[in-house]
C-alpha cells in the first residue's frame, strides 16, 4: 500500500471519528431536549388532573358535612311529638331538596384525549429506542458489518446474461434469451442486481471474479435506470469498481485508475446505509481496494449490481 494510502485512510478514520462524536452529541442535546419538553407538557397535565381531583375532594368533604348535619338534624327531631316530626320532616327535606349535592366535576374529554396521546406517544418512544438499541448491539464491534448472502435477481437480468439455478454465479452468455421486457429488467446494458435490498445498518459480501477481460461489482440506488444505456458511476446511482481490459478503476466520473500490486481474486462490497459509504477490500488479505466518498441514499434501498462482458462470469462466495 502507497505512503498516499495510508495517508488516506488515517485522514478518514479521523474524519469519521469526528463525525461520530459530533452525531452523538447532538442526538444528546436532542434527547435532553425533548426530555424537558415532554416533562413540562406531561406536568402541566398532571397539575390539570391533580386541581380536578382536588376541587372534587373539597366538595365531596363539603356535602359530608352538610350529611352529617342533616343527620344530626334529623335524630334531634326524631324525639318531638308525631305531628310535629312530620311537618318538620316536611320542611327539612324541602330544604335538602332547595340546595341539591353537586356533582363530582369530571375530567374533560379533551383532557383524556391529550393523556391518551401522550401514552400512544411514549409507545412509539419506546419502540423507537428498542430498534435503536438493536441497531446499535446487532454491530458491537467497531466497524464491524454484518455479513450477508447475495442472490441474484433474474428479474432484472439483461437477456443475454446467464444465472446459475442456485442464483449465486452469472456469466455471459453467446445467445440472447427470449425473456420478458419487463419493466425491472436491464434491456442494453448487461447488468443484475441482487434480490437483497438494504435501507439500513452496515452489511458486507463476497464476489468471485473470473478470468473475463471485463466486469465490474458494487451496488445501485433501487431506482437506477433500467432502460438504454446508463451511467456506470454515482451520479447515474452507481457504486463499484471494475476490470477493464488491462485496467482496475473505481467508477467515479471520470473513473479512477487503482494501481494495485495484485488484481483480487475475490472482492468484499461493504455497504454503511447511515453513512452513505460504499468501501471495496481485497477479500483474501483484507487490503483496501477503494473508498467511495459519502453519499446521500436518502432512504432509498441499496441492492448488490453486478456487470459482465465477453467471457466473464461472477459468483457470490463468502
Amino acid at each position: 500500500m502507497s505512503l498516499a494510502c495510508h495517508f488516506f485512510l488515517i485522514d478518514q478514520t479521523q474524519d469519521e471519528r469526528q463525525k461520530i462524536v459530533s452525531e452523538f452529541q447532538q442526538l444528546w442535546q436532542f434527547l435532553e431536549e425533548q426530555e424537558q419538553l415532554l416533562l413540562a407538557q406531561l406536568e402541566k397535565l398532571d397539575r390539570k388532573v391533580v386541581k380536578i381531583q382536588n376541587d372534587n375532594a373539597s366538595k365531596l368533604s363539603e356535602e359530608i358535612s352538610r350529611l352529617s348535619e342533616l343527620i344530626s338534624e334529623l335524630e334531634g327531631k326524631g324525639q318531638k311529638p308525631a305531628s310535629e316530626l312530620l311537618q318538620d320532616f316536611r320542611s327539612t327535606v324541602s330544604g335538602c331538596e332547595a340546595g341539591k349535592f353537586q356533582q363530582p366535576m369530571e375530567i374533560s374529554l379533551e383532557l383524556q384525549k391529550r393523556l391518551s396521546d401522550f401514552s400512544q406517544e411514549n409507545i412509539v418512544l419506546m419502540e423507537t429506542l428498542r430498534k435503536f438499541k438493536d441497531t446499535l448491539l446487532s454491530e458491537p464491534e467497531t466497524g464491524a458489518h454484518r455479513q450477508v448472502t447475495v442472490t441474484l435477481d433474474p428479474d432484472t437480468a439483461h437477456p443475454q446474461l446467464a444465472l446459475s439455478e442456485d442464483r449465486k454465479h452469472v456469466r455471459w452468455g453467446h445467445a440472447r434469451q427470449d425473456l420478458p421486457d419487463n419493466p425491472e429488467r436491464f434491456d442494453t446494458e448487461l447488468c443484475v442486481l441482487g434480490c437483497e435490498g438494504f435501507t439500513l445498518g452496515r452489511h458486507c459480501w463476497g464476489v468471485e471474479v473470473g478470468d473475463g477481460e471485463c466486469w465490474a461489482v458494487g451496488v445501485a440506488r433501487e431506482s437506477v435506470r433500467r432502460k438504454g444505456w446508463i451511467g456506470h458511476n454515482p451520479e447515474g446511482g452507481i457504486w463499484a469498481v471494475q476490470w477493464w481490459g488491462c485496467q482496475f478503476q473505481a467508477l467515479t466520473f471520470p473513473e479512477t485508475p487503482l494501481p494495485l500490486s495484485r488484481v483480487p481474486r475475490r472482492i468484499r462490497v461493504s455497504l454503511d446505509c447511515e453513512w452513505g459509504q460504499v468501501a471495496f477490500f481485497d477479500a483474501d488479505n483484507e487490503a483496501p481496494i477503494f473508498t467511495f466518498l459519502p453519499a446521500s441514499f436518502t432512504g432509498q434501498r441499496i441492492r448488490p449490481w453486478f456487470w459482465v462482458w465477453t467471457g466473464s462470469w461472477l459468483r457470490q462466495c463468502c
